[in-house]
């Protein structure tokens, strides 16, 4: 397992960067790990936030359909 690989493992298991440093893992090695986790982190969570609005627009078309069907149902009930 390379030194990176390694060093992220940890640092999603919860470790902290500074144990890596004590132990002997070069910094530069710690510090670029822990960027790029940041950077597909602040990545993943754009994703769903641009997913989001899409998700409320169903809802509020899905929850319209949904009183348009009661209302005719409740008037098609009272008719008879």
């Amino acid at each position: 397992m390379k030194v990176t690989e390694h060093v992220e493992h940890l640092l999603r298991q919860g470790r902290k960067p500074g144990e890596f440093i004590e132990l002997g893992f070069p910094k530069s090695v710690v510090t670029r790990v822990r960027r790029q986790l940041r950077e597909q982190k602040a990545t993943s969570q754009k994703e769903e936030a641009a997913r989001a609005p899409q998700t409320d627009i169903f809802y509020h078309y899905k929850t319209a359909l949904l009183k348009a069907i009661a209302l005719d149902r409740a008037t098609r009930h009272e008719k008879k």
